[in-house]
């Protein structure tokens, strides 16, 4: 989604960001590695904000 590459863009080299959906649960896992706990927290609340609105609106995030 748009909101992980703003992530990776504003993290750059300073932290990596991990999605992907479990083998065995119906959940997204959403991992996000930074400098400082705000920006992980910041970031990974983005991310989770735009998959849900993204299944609101009946897009499947799994399809690029």
């Amino acid at each position: 989604s748009s909101a992980m590459g703003e992530a990776r863009l504003a993290l750059g080299t300073n932290g990596r960001i991990l999605v992907r959906y479990s083998g065995t649960e119906p959940i997204l896992r959403i991992l996000v590695e930074a400098r400082s706990a705000e920006d992980v927290r910041r970031w990974a609340d983005h991310i989770e904000d735009s998959a849900k609105m993204e299944v609101a609106l009946g897009v499947d995030p799994r399809v690029s």
